[in-house]
C-alpha cells in the first residue's frame, strides 16, 4: 500500500469520559492526543511531506456530544463554504449511551463493534462471533487474553499497585494538607487549607512525572481560592500537562 494511503488508528478508551472531567477538556484530550499522535510522525529536521493521515475513534460510555446520533464524525473544513483544509484529521466518536440512535446508512460494523463492548453473557458474545469473522477473532482474542496465566497475574499486580499506590497517596496528601494547614495557623485557617491544597496539588503532578516550572509552581502555592485549589487538585490526577492544569478557572 502507497505511504500516502496509510493511516494511524488510535482508539481512546471510555476512562477519558469521567464525572470530573467537563465536557469542553474531554473533547481538548480528544485533540491532544490526535496532535500528539501527528506530531510523532515526524523527527526535527524531516520533510512535512512524511506525516499521514491519523484517524482517531473515541468510543464513551457517556454521552460527550450534544448531537443526538450515534456516530459522529469530525474533520477540518472551512465554516462558510465547507472546503476541507486537509484530509490529514479525522475524529469518530461514537456514544455507546445513544446506540439506539445509530443510523440506517451507518456500517453494520458499527453495530457489530458497539454490541461488542456492551455484551452481557458469553452466549451473546457467541452469536455475535457466528456474525463475522471479525467478531470471532475479536472474541477469540478476548479470551486469550482473559485466560493466559501471564495476563491474569499482570491484571492483579497492576490492580495490587494501583490500590497501594492510592493508599500511599491519600496518605501523602493528608500528610500535605496537615502540614499546610500546620504552618498556616499563624496566618489564619482559611489560608492555611489553601496552602494544604496547594502542596497536595503539586504532590500528585510531582507523582505523575509532570515538569513543573518555577513560576509553576510559584502560581500554585499563591493561590488562595480554595475553590480553584479544589479543581486543580481534581484534575490533577489526570491532565496531561501543568500547563493545562492551569488553565483551569472557576
Amino acid at each position: 500500500m502507497p505511504k500516502s494511503l496509510r493511516r494511524r488508528w488510535w482508539s481512546a478508551p471510555s476512562r477519558y469520559a469521567t464525572p470530573a472531567m467537563t465536557s469542553a477538556r474531554e473533547r481538548q484530550r480528544i485533540l491532544y492526543y490526535w496532535a500528539r499522535l501527528y506530531a510523532g510522525e515526524l523527527l526535527r529536521g524531516e520533510e512535512h511531506s512524511r506525516l499521514r493521515p491519523v484517524i482517531v475513534i473515541v468510543w464513551m460510555i457517556r454521552p460527550l456530544l450534544e448531537t443526538q446520533r450515534f456516530h459522529a464524525k469530525f474533520e477540518v473544513v472551512e465554516g462558510h463554504g465547507g472546503e476541507r483544509l486537509s484530509n490529514d484529521l479525522v475524529i469518530h466518536i461514537l456514544e455507546l449511551s445513544k446506540l439506539g440512535l445509530l443510523a440506517q446508512d451507518e456500517p453494520d460494523r458499527l453495530l457489530r463493534w458497539a454490541r461488542f463492548f456492551t455484551f452481557k453473557d458469553e452466549a451473546e458474545l457467541d452469536a455475535l462471533a457466528k456474525e463475522d469473522p471479525i467478531m470471532e477473532k475479536a472474541r477469540d482474542v478476548l479470551a486469550q487474553i482473559s485466560q493466559e496465566p501471564r495476563s491474569i497475574s499482570i491484571a492483579r499486580e497492576r490492580e495490587s499497585n494501583r490500590r497501594l499506590h492510592v493508599a500511599l497517596l491519600n496518605e501523602q496528601l493528608a500528610r500535605a494538607e496537615a502540614k499546610g494547614e500546620a504552618r498556616g495557623e499563624a496566618k489564619g485557617k482559611a489560608e492555611g487549607k489553601a496552602e494544604g491544597k496547594a502542596e497536595s496539588v503539586l504532590f500528585v503532578l510531582a507523582a505523575r512525572g509532570l515538569t513543573i516550572e518555577p513560576a509553576q509552581r510559584e502560581r500554585i502555592l499563591g493561590t488562595t481560592s480554595l475553590a480553584t485549589l479544589t479543581a486543580w487538585f481534581e484534575a490533577s490526577m489526570t491532565t496531561a500537562s501543568v500547563a493545562e492544569l492551569l488553565e483551569i478557572a472557576t
